[in-house]
Formats: structure tokens, C-alpha cells, sequence
């Protein structure tokens, strides 16, 4: 409740300032906090976390984060990504053929190649070249990244080549699945997108569990690197409705306010 009535820049402050508080890093935090963020807002959260906590927000994340992630979260944090929503073809085709040659195309992967690209793009443009990569490969370029990325570096490449909605249709899902529920990650999508934002959150999340129930497995680049992960005891049945699967997991005040969210 407190986040919900707290102006959006000081949220977004304070989930970094916790997320890299203190012994280790929330880099999910970090990568929720930042990743579909406008330029306005991050400038505004600047400026609060500033206010908040006497500090440099880009100062203090570049002293928590290394290597190409802590580039690629400075460069987001500088607020010079572009904002436009009109996308050059011959540029967005061009941009797909370079990602493959410094990936895929290539023995072993030119990762600044990949960060420089991906801070100087906007997000309709990034989402143009996932769809001119998976016409010219055969699979996506979420994929690519999947076979070719680890860590913390290849989830916020994957955060921003994602539409919003089809990014917190995931993190949802996956904050309500398997066992327990992880409540910040809940907030974090339920503050940070308005009521509009989250009806297309919902569609996609329903769209998501329905590829999932008819067999449809993501694309898988020919390389197929995919990290190993651990699978989950007992994993609970995820339905598809957003609504139903916050009942079937949340409770009380709690349950009600998210739900009260999604009218």
C-alpha cells in the first residue's frame, strides 16, 4: 500500500537503494527497477535518490555490479536510449545481421558489441529486430541470447529485447510459481505498470500459459547453451487467469489489492 501511493520515482529509488544495500546485490530488483523505465522516470529517480539518500544512484550501482551488466545498467541509467517509437527498417535489419555476426555468427560472443547496441536503441526498435532475426534465423533473437549470454547480463539483455507487458507477464509467472511466492517481485510489477499497462500484462500472461498448455516450447538457437536450472519440488498448476493463480496464491488484504488492481 505504501507503494502504491508513493510517487513512482522515489519507488523506483528505493527499490535500488535496498536492492544494493547492505551484504550482496537483488540484481532481479535492480533489472525490474530499470529495465522498461522511460527516460523521464529514470531522471526523476535520480533526482530522488539523490534526495533520499544524499547518493549517486549511478555511482552506487556501479560500486555494487561488474563487468559488462554494471555497463550496461550505467549506460540505462544515464537516460540517453532513445524514446522513439518510430523504427527505421533498413537500420532495425541492419542491427539484426550485427547482433548475428558478434553472436551466433561468430566462435565465441562480442558482449560490448551487444551492450552498445542495445543502450543506443529504443524499445520498439529492439522489438523490430527480434522480429527481422527470427525471419532471417528461424528462431528469436531471445533465443540467440539465451544460447549465447549467462547471469545477470544475459536476463536484462532479455528484459529489454522483451515488450513490457510480455516481460512482467514472465516475472509474474514466475513470482507465483514453483514454491512460495516471491511477494517484491508481485509489488514491483503491480507498481510499476498503471491499470492499462496491466490489462496487457494480463493478456500476456494468459497468452504465455496457453503456449505453454498446448506444448509449445521458445525457439532454441542450433548452439542450445542453455544453463542448466534446478528444477522445482511440486510446482503449483498455473491456470492462465491472472486472477485465479493471484487467489490461489496470495491472501487476505493482500490478495484483495492486487486484484483490485486488475479491474
Amino acid at each position: 500500500m505504501v507503494s502504491l501511493v508513493e510517487a513512482r520515482p522515489n519507488f523506483i529509488a528505493r527499490t535500488v537503494h535496498n536492492a544494493i544495500k547492505g551484504l550482496g546485490t537483488d540484481e532481479s530488483a535492480l533489472i525490474d527497477a530499470l529495465v522498461h523505465t522511460s527516460n523521464a522516470e529514470l531522471k526523476a529517480a535520480t533526482e530522488a535518490y539523490q534526495k533520499l539518500f544524499n547518493k549517486s544512484i549511478i555511482e552506487d550501482v556501479a560500486g555494487d555490479t561488474s563487468g559488462d551488466f554494471k555497463h550496461l545498467l550505467v549506460g540505462i541509467l544515464t537516460a540517453s536510449r532513445s524514446d522513439s517509437t518510430t523504427v527505421d527498417p533498413a537500420l532495425a535489419a541492419t542491427d539484426a545481421d550485427e547482433l548475428y555476426k558478434k553472436g551466433e555468427g561468430k566462435t565465441g560472443t562480442d558482449e560490448n558489441a551487444f551492450v552498445e547496441i542495445f543502450l543506443q536503441r529504443s524499445r520498439a526498435h529492439l522489438i523490430a529486430v527480434n522480429r527481422l532475426y527470427t525471419e532471417k534465423r528461424g528462431h528469436d533473437l531471445i533465443a540467440a541470447i539465451d544460447s549465447e549470454f549467462s547471469g545477470n547480463l544475459r536476463r536484462m539483455l532479455k528484459g529489454l529485447a522483451l515488450p513490457r507487458n510480455e516481460y512482467w507477464a514472465k516475472r509474474i509467472h514466475s513470482a507465483l510459481s514453483g514454491l512460495g511466492t516471491n511477494d517484491h517481485a508481485l509489488i514491483r510489477a503491480f507498481v510499476l505498470n498503471d491499470r492499462a499497462q496491466l490489462k496487457e500484462v494480463e493478456a500476456a500472461y494468459k497468452t504465455r500459459a496457453d503456449k505453454k498448455h498446448s506444448g509449445h516450447k521458445e525457439p532454441v538457437s542450433p548452439k542450445g547453451k542453455k544453463d542448466a536450472k534446478p528444477k522445482k519440488d511440486a510446482p503449483k498448476k498455473i491456470t492462465g487467469s491472472l486472477a485465479d493463480d493471484i487467489k490461489g496464491d496470495t491472501s487476505g488484504w493482500f490478495e484483495k489489492t492486487l486484484l483490485s488492481l486488475l479491474v
